[in-house]
């Protein structure tokens, strides 16, 4: 008898990568129903969803490349999840719509970063930017998404691995390219159970821009394949926060006989800590503890577990006897840093905290702690060890809090910032130049 050829290892890896993509694109395309019923439910019940706007979410754009002013222009499609990601391409966007003539077209997912984006415009109404909302990835609604806006190259950000439009940007011989790529140790070992899926999507990028070393180490374990670029933090792109000079003379004079304290970003039960060590300080009646938390929607509980403080987005202001206020509205924070003697980074004071970006707070020159979680920043308070003070205790808040320093140093952020940006546009520029 003849023996039956063996088919190469690498036409089986072909076969199975064909046959995941297959299976994944048409149980996406059944799952169309249920994504519709769940986007209803997010709007009428949640209110985390447009109405007007929830066609974009399965393709159906409301405008298409006409919106722009210099419609012959190419597009790049940036794709960011939430206001965070959002904030730190915004310079990054701004130095290829006005130096490589492009038509910027950014997705997000909340309404919060699409509220970021109109004010960003509003102070830069020269940029071609547009935005709307991103279609969930189904492999319909992808296909009517780029048949609509037609663009040269796609942008995501840190962790933004979604199969279907990277595999359909693939066949389209669209560049995509992830910026600030993240993947935790905590994703990394889900990932391990399913290394060749993780393999197959990395797959799709035409290069990747890790965020720190670790992502890189973890990135090249599942794919070393993949063109990796030099390490780009992209949160220290973010544009500093703006002031409202008028608010900020409002808050000064108003306050001049009070210490403010701003905790920026917090998580659930983080207010509790700040409301028990506020009622330790020595002379708690000097101090205004504003909190600003991370998910804006979260203000009236918060406002409840701290007797009722006041709420900036309803116009209400501390009175002497107040001892929180709570800032709740978007687009103000720069000037309550800039009002503040000192500042706490959330999300850090939990097990499970990832912490959030230090950034912002640091070009105001203020006195700065977070918590000890904060596993998605190791290696930038690593770096930052002796301008950002890590609190474990209340007892160590207290201690910090209450002890004066001496001397800032101004964080020698703009330049170094310009420079990443600038590099990082003209790469993104040749790699599309490369495709045409």
């Amino acid at each position: 008898m003849e023996k039956r050829a063996s088919i190469p290892i690498n036409r089986l890896q072909t076969i199975l990568k064909k046959r995941i993509f297959q299976t994944w694109f048409l149980l996406q395309e059944l799952l169309k129903k249920p994504f519709k019923f769940w986007l209803y439910y997010r709007v009428f019940f949640q209110k985390k969803e447009e109405k007007e706007h929830l066609s974009e979410r399965w393709g159906a754009s409301l405008y298409n490349r006409c919106i722009f002013k210099e419609k012959t222009f190419p597009i790049i499609w940036f794709h960011a999840a939430s206001v965070g990601e959002t904030a730190s391409l915004l310079e990054l966007i701004k130095s290829l719509s006005e130096s490589k003539n492009y038509n910027i077209l950014l997705t997000t997912v909340t309404y919060s970063a699409k509220q970021l984006t109109k004010q960003y415009l509003v102070k830069n109404p020269h940029l071609s930017l547009f935005h709307q909302y991103a279609p969930l990835d189904v492999p319909s609604w992808i296909h009517r998404f780029l048949d609509n806006w037609k663009p040269s190259a796609a942008i995501f950000v840190e962790s933004e691995l979604w199969p279907v439009r990277l595999k359909i940007c693939k066949n389209r011989k669209i560049p995509v390219m992830l910026v600030g790529a993240r993947l935790s140790p905590k994703s990394a070992k889900y990932w391990n159970y399913f290394p060749f899926l993780l393999k197959i999507i990395l797959d799709c990028f035409t290069w990747i821009s890790p965020q720190n070393e670790k992502t890189l180490e973890l990135l090249q374990h599942f794919n070393p394949n993949v063109s990796f670029l030099p390490i780009i933090d992209l949160k220290s792109f973010k544009p500093r926060l703006s002031v409202d000079h008028n608010l900020l003379l409002f808050l000064k004079e108003n306050f001049a006989h009070k210490k403010i304290f701003i905790a920026v970003s917090t998580h659930p039960y983080e207010e509790k800590f700040f409301y028990n060590a506020k009622k330790k300080l020595k002379k708690t009646e000097e101090w205004l503890f504003i909190i600003a938390p991370r998910h804006p929607e979260r203000a009236k509980e918060i406002s409840a577990q701290l007797r009722n403080a006041p709420l900036k987005s309803q116009q209400e202001y501390p009175k002497n006897s107040d001892a929180f206020w709570i800032i709740d509205t978007i687009g103000e924070l720069g000037t309550f840093l800039a009002s503040s003697d000192c500042a706490f980074i959330g999300g850090s004071l939990y097990r499970k905290g990832d912490g959030h970006n230090p950034y912002e707070a640091l070009q105001f020159n203020l006195k700065i702690a977070t918590g000890p979680w904060k596993s998605n920043w190791q290696e930038v308070y690593l770096k930052l060890a002796d301008k950002v003070t890590t609190i474990h205790s209340e007892e160590e808040f207290l201690r910090w809090i209450e002890t004066p320093l001496s001397h800032l140093e101004n964080f020698p952020y703009e330049s170094q910032k310009m420079n990443k940006i600038i590099n990082l546009a003209n790469i993104i520029h040749k790699t599309i130049l490369a495709v045409k």
